[in-house]
């Protein structure tokens, strides 16, 4: 609807990051090798991943060879959008039964190369990182997500950012201007148009959150009261939906590839001009590839006349022909994405050497930071009543999701029980304290908060997970059983709340609900590695029904083929069913992984002993007492299988 009176700015605006921000993979936008260079290898896992088409479909291969160089596990997810580009990243998004992943592996444009995905460096997540709705909300048009999940969405997508995220909804824009007559639209032009939001007539803070609504993420975002993470439209300012909390006292050298607002407003430029903002610089519906470079260097000479330039600095010869850009907003690599080179935003004089660091120093882990905690601080620095409630919550997500350091925890419990004292009506306040009583296993008091959260706002389902999983832990399974089954029934889509219903029924000895349970986890999100576990457990163990229970093994082996408790336990449950043979080489896949395991150690060799191979019972029964020398039934039966003289 916008090309049909926009057709120049469509043209451009295709082109540009965000006009190519997600969309489906297909043969004719391939820029990746697919053919040759196109096996990444994970050391620290050693797992390798192999990308390839077929069939006119993508898909990325995990996969694992032996010493011998045979393939031993193998995995495959097909890549159902593209994220990115293609200027510096492409990433790529997997979809099982509606929920959304990010697969372990990118494409570096600049680079031109495979390597694993931004974060994947230190933790390699495999096939299980989930997208966020904030997350692919930067990324995108507006979502489907599916409420009531974590990643949960409808498909299709659309693909790209369209023009609604920077000029707000345009229906009413669409159908005044399609009524008029040519000869009012041709008289109208050039005039104030109040049906659609222009930013460039905005004051300047809400010009600037237009940008900064996907271009500053900060380390920590918290969605205020009755707010939804696509609440914000361009008018509105961006603190009205979410208070954005970044790093106090960063170190200069460290910027992200979403860096640029934050980092822009520590230049004197931006702070005394009084009128800088992104579009200054910057034509949104045009890529920077194709934008001269006279473009950003037109702003600086509008406030620095080249002879000012030259009476205020001897011995530097500057021209007009000169890149400002080069010299005083220098390029590095970014903290956050291997392999790219991005502009800082921060404009100075004279940039510092350190802002050139490698990244790859800052990639492995040392950023010459220390391990110093990090201090949350607003960065919009709003000062309203309940400023203190969202840092507390700010702490505690940055524990949970970024770092588990007590510290965070504690200064979350702090702010938090302050917040609950100053806004005892407030139902946020309740529940994020109750998850840091939670999180501290200190249940009564966590229930108390969850129970005031309900009772202040009915509508806060999660707060009856949690009073579940905290009775849970008290064994007040029936209670427990009776809130999970309530969030179920709201909030179908969390395979969480069958696993701990399954949990539940199965401490109370009703094994058949319990199957039940965990098959509905398995069916929500067929990746869910726990429902498979659990639901093997209870089908060997108290029901017998074995092959069931190596079924389920298998599919956990499939998804985590480094998970101890999944080869053990099939292991197990060969060997109950008398399949001693079979049970032996997954007793010796789970020493491999652990390999003072002692109960895989003990199975082993007992099974050794039912196929009268006690010379290598022998050998393991010894194994143990070198790891545990007081392990009495390793020596009893040691002493059992020695050989008579």
């Amino acid at each position: 609807m916008c090309r049909s009176c926009h057709a120049d700015i469509y043209e451009t605006f295709k082109e540009t990051g965000m006009g190519r921000s997600l969309y489906a993979p297909h043969e004719g936008n391939v820029i990746e090798d697919y053919a040759k260079r196109n096996v990444v290898h994970d050391p620290r896992r050693n797992l390798s991943y192999r990308m390839f088409t077929e069939n006119g479909k993508f898909y990325q291969e995990e996969f694992r060879l032996d010493a011998g160089g045979q393939k031993v596990h193998s995995l495959v997810r097909e890549v159902k959008y593209i994220v990115g580009s293609g200027n510096h990243v492409r990433s790529y998004i997997t979809e099982l039964n509606g929920f959304v992943f990010e697969l372990p592996v990118s494409w570096y444009a600049e680079r031109k190369k495979w390597d694993l995905s931004p974060g994947f460096q230190k933790r390699n997540l495999r096939f299980g990182r989930v997208i966020l709705q904030e997350c692919l909300g930067c990324h995108n048009s507006y979502v489907p997500f599916v409420r009531g999940s974590l990643n949960k969405y409808e498909f299709p997508f659309e693909e790209g950012i369209s023009c609604e995220r920077c000029h707000g909804p345009g229906a009413l824009h669409v159908n005044y201007r399609l009524k008029q007559k040519r000869k009012d639209r041709e008289a109208a032009a050039g005039r104030m148009d109040s049906t659609i939001v222009n930013p460039a007539r905005l004051e300047r803070a809400e010009n600037v959150d237009v940008c900064q609504q996907c271009h500053l993420p900060g380390i920590m975002q918290v969605t205020k009261p009755g707010r939804d993470d696509f609440d914000f439209r361009p008018g509105m300012r961006l603190s009205e939906v979410k208070t954005i909390f970044v790093a106090e006292g960063q170190q200069p050298h460290d910027f992200g590839i979403a860096s640029h607002p934050e980092r822009l407003s520590w230049s004197a430029c931006f702070q005394k001009s009084g009128t800088l903002t992104c579009t200054t610089c910057h034509n949104p519906h045009v890529t920077v590839s194709r934008t001269p470079r006279s473009q950003f260097n037109r702003p600086c000479m509008n406030c620095h006349p080249l002879g000012e330039i030259r009476s205020l600095v001897r011995g530097r010869p500057h021209r007009a022909s000169d890149d400002c850009v080069s010299c005083h907003m220098r390029q590095g690599g970014t903290s956050d994405i291997p392999h790219v080179v991005f502009t800082d935003h921060w404009i100075r004089k004279p940039v510092p050497s350190d802002s050139r660091k490698s990244v790859s120093m800052i990639m492995s882990g040392d950023d010459g930071s220390g391990t110093g905690v990090v201090a949350l601080t607003d960065f919009f620095k709003e000062q309203d009543a309940q400023a203190g409630l969202r840092l507390g919550i700010a702490y505690y997500k940055y524990f949970w999701n970024k770092h588990r350091d007590e510290t965070y925890l504690g200064r979350a419990e702090y702010v938090l029980s302050k917040a609950v004292l100053d806004h005892p009506a407030e139902a946020q306040a309740h529940f994020y304290l109750g998850l840091v009583f939670r999180v501290q296993d200190r249940y009564s008091e966590a229930i108390r908060e969850f129970h005031k959260t309900l009772n202040i706002d009915s509508s806060y389902v999660k707060a009856h997970f949690w009073i579940g999983d905290a009775l849970y832990n008290q064994k007040a399974y029936t209670d427990a059983i009776r809130h999970f089954e309530h969030e179920a029934s709201i909030m179908p889509h969390d395979p969480q709340v069958f696993l701990k219903l399954g949990n539940c029924y199965a401490e109370l000895g009703m094994d058949e609900e319990a199957i039940v349970a965990y098959r509905r986890a398995t069916e929500v999100n067929p990746a869910f590695l726990d429902g498979y576990l659990n639901f093997g457990l209870v089908s060997y163990s108290r029901l017998q029904r074995y092959d069931e229970a190596v079924e389920a093994y298998r599919c956990a082996i499939r998804l985590d083929p480094d998970n101890v408790d999944a080869y053990f336990n099939l292991g197990t449950t060969y060997f109950l069913a008398g399949r001693y043979e079979e049970a032996i080489p997954e007793y010796r896949r789970a020493i491999e992984r652990e390999a003072d395991h002692e109960g895989a150690h003990m199975n082993l060799a007992v099974a050794y002993t039912r196929l009268k191979k006690n010379d290598l019972a022998r050998d393991v029964l010894q194994s143990v007492l070198r790891f545990n020398p007081r392990n009495v039934q390793a020596r009893t039966l040691l002493n059992e299988l020695q050989p008579s003289m």
